[in-house]
């Protein structure tokens, strides 16, 4: 079981503050790291926006950013020896095909590092001014990564609809990205939130007052300027996704198809 935060709408974050970030990500779950990656586009490429990636040291990575080659990366430990990763840092800028955000993952269970990577998520939100980032779990490393991204048709609840988020996100389908706003992706057990998301309708309220209103819901508790913390314990998430994405709050939401009566031969 692997542990990934994603952070949404970053585009205004300078890479070198992306490459602190990551850094600072490896110091919180205590994993060195072994390497890097960026990308690079590629002059006699078939199409426009071809590119490739490159292995790189740590450093020669940090040297790439303060000169300015660079702006899309990835961070990652490889103690094991071949993928997938023990954990992976991506900075993405959305001009490789992609869309701007950062990821965060690690192949340790989300018990185990939940205050080490939400006191990183939190430092984070108030340094960057991050609008919008989610924690969850998946099966192993790239899934964690595709799920960051929207790529693969990775999801994480059963009621998800794996395609979504990917055409709402700005990027190659030219989402409108009101998941930074107006809606939420699903409900995590960690949900970073801004005001506006604090101003979304449910059943005639507020998010704010719906969430306030039972502790089913989750705590809310403020970690920087109009920067929220939504925790939802897990034995609550199914009813609280329920209820969001019944009211038209989640982009990825999927309702349940009831199951077609079977005939039988006469």
């Amino acid at each position: 079981m692997c542990t990934g935060v994603a952070l949404y709408d970053t585009g205004h974050i300078r890479p070198l503050d992306a490459f602190q970030a990551g850094k600072s990500f490896f110091e919180a779950i205590g994993i060195p790291i072994t390497g890097a990656t960026y990308y690079e586009h590629l002059s006699d490429g078939d199409h426009e926006g071809d590119h490739d990636i490159f292995e790189v040291s740590i450093d020669e990575l940090q040297e790439r950013i303060l000169s300015e080659k660079t702006s899309s990366f990835w961070i990652y430990s490889d103690l094991r020896g071949g993928k997938p990763w023990d954990a992976a840092f991506t900075y993405q800028t959305g001009e490789f095909g992609n869309f701007a955000h950062m990821g965060a993952h690690c192949d340790i269970k989300p018990e185990e590092v939940y205050g080490a990577l939400t006191d990183w998520l939190g430092e984070a939100a108030e340094r960057f001014d991050v609008p919008y980032g989610i924690f969850y779990t998946a099966d192993d490393i790239p899934d964690a990564l595709h799920y960051a991204a929207g790529e693969s048709c990775v999801f994480m609840f059963p009621f998800e609809d794996c395609f979504a988020f990917i055409h709402e996100a700005p990027g190659r389908y030219g989402g409108k990205g009101r998941y930074t706003e107006s809606m939420l992706r699903m409900v995590y057990p960690y949900n970073l939130l801004n005001e506006k998301h604090m101003q979304i309708k449910i059943a005639d309220q507020t998010l704010r007052d719906w969430i306030h209103e039972s502790g089913e819901r989750g705590t809310l508790r403020p970690i920087a300027k109009d920067s929220w913390v939504w925790e939802v314990m897990d034995k609550h998430l199914v009813a609280v996704n329920q209820a969001c994405g019944e009211a038209g709050i989640l982009v990825a939401w999927r309702p349940e198809r009831p199951k077609k009566r079977v005939r039988k031969l006469p």
